[in-house]
């Protein structure tokens, strides 16, 4: 009888057991089955528009200057400007002690800004000392650092695209005017490149900090995808799509230029197309 009775409970703990083992295991493959059928989906939209590859360098706006001195030395007597100052063509900016010459004062040669004013109002000068910087805004130019490895990719004409940190938003154009093949900087070895910049309408100063482009190659108004979405099976590129009734297809589809983020689609999509990626 006894023999029974534990007979009995070893074969109902492991019935138990196994009944136990199957819920859970049928909880657990449901539960995952769920979390694929759930799986979210990344949208990307096909879009239209430029795509640029080319050097990254920064650098600071610069404006050329004419100097301004006396031709004889003087003694200053008054000096009527400071850094920063805007000046006219003709106005006064600054006077000698005395009437030894013709005329005392020392005329603006330009409209402008005042870069830098070396000497004080006081100081006997000697030779041709420069009283007065004078910047000329309508030739406001980019200067660009570069590493070694790039200056030997910047040519004179080249075109280049900034983003100055006082127009985030913007993007202004310009082409390199100069390139100055001895080193600026020795440590990091850096050169600099000068190039126009066209900003109708903004307010440019000496000093501006920008990020710089120099543009090797461009595609215009082409339709683009992020390169995230495209994906390579079988030596072939391909995007998932939706079908009507809600199920995930690949498509092939054909690249162009790529920027590194994006690249250009010439085949198999069209503008607005959503591709999705999962996971």
């Amino acid at each position: 009888m006894n023999y029974q009775k534990k007979l009995k409970r070893k074969v109902v703990i492991p019935i138990i057991t196994i009944i136990i083992l199957s819920v859970f295991g049928y909880f657990a493959f449901a539960t995952n089955g769920r979390q694929e059928e759930t799986m979210p989906l990344r949208e990307y939209k096909v879009f239209r528009g430029d795509l640029t590859a080319g050097i990254v360098g920064d650098g600071n706006l610069t404006l050329p200057y004419i100097s301004h001195y006396f031709d004889v030395p003087v003694q200053l007597e008054a000096v009527y400007i400071k850094k920063g100052d805007t000046v006219k063509t003709g106005d006064r900016i600054a006077k000698t002690v005395g009437n030894d010459l013709k005329d005392p004062y020392l005329y603006a040669k330009l409209d402008g800004i005042v870069i830098s004013v070396p000497s004080v109002e006081g100081e006997m000068t000697a030779g041709k000392p420069i009283v007065a910087q004078i910047g000329d805004p309508q030739k406001i130019a980019a200067q660009i650092k570069l590493s070694q490895s790039d200056i030997g990719e910047a040519e004179i004409g080249q075109l280049v695209q900034f983003t100055l940190g006082a127009y985030p938003t913007q993007t202004l154009q310009g082409k390199i005017t100069h390139v100055q093949l001895a080193p600026t900087n020795a440590n990091p070895l850096e050169y600099t490149v000068y190039a126009s910049v066209e900003a109708d309408n903004l307010l440019l100063l000496e000093g501006m900090t920008f990020s710089a482009q120099l543009i090797q190659k461009q595609v215009k108004n082409v339709l683009c995808l992020s390169n995230k979405a495209i994906q390579l099976k079988e030596g072939k590129q391909t995007v998932l799509l939706l079908d009507e009734k809600g199920n995930l297809f690949d498509r092939e589809i054909q690249t162009g230029f790529s920027d590194g983020r994006y690249s250009e689609i010439l085949e198999g999509l069209s503008e607005g197309d959503i591709v999705y990626l999962e996971g």
